[in-house]
């Protein structure tokens, strides 16, 4: 039960750090996951330059469409509630995940800088 809970946990842990960080496009989106070693991984990572000028153009897009922004931190807000009720009924299958569970908030990295605050919804 846990070999399958983790990678599922650890999935909607990226999503939302995928959501976070990336621009709103109408781009198709990159679906694929890296694979390999981390130095396969690596040869497709961004550049520092290149992390901020797609975080600069983000912000430029939500800052020129409003209704882009609402809807990201909407869909944020719901992510977060989805992960604390899934979080909550991993608990409540198996509670001897409590130390791993605290253990891999801890580890994770906080929201990206560039990323607008909610918007508080009505």
């Amino acid at each position: 039960m846990r070999i399958f809970i983790l990678p599922t946990l650890y999935g909607f842990f990226l999503i939302t750090t995928l959501i976070q960080a990336a621009p709103l496009t109408n781009a198709p989106a990159n679906t694929s996951l890296p694979t390999g070693t981390a130095s396969t991984a690596n040869k497709n990572a961004l550049t520092p330059d290149e992390w901020q000028e797609l975080r600069t153009a983000r912000l430029e897009a939500l800052k020129a469409n409003p209704h882009l922004a609402i809807q990201a931190a909407q869909l944020s807000a719901k992510l977060r509630q989805f992960q604390q009720k899934l979080i909550a009924a991993m608990l409540k299958t198996d509670p001897e995940l409590a130390p791993v569970l605290e253990t891999f908030a801890g580890n994770r990295p906080p929201p990206h800088p560039a990323s607008p605050p909610p918007a508080k919804t009505q």
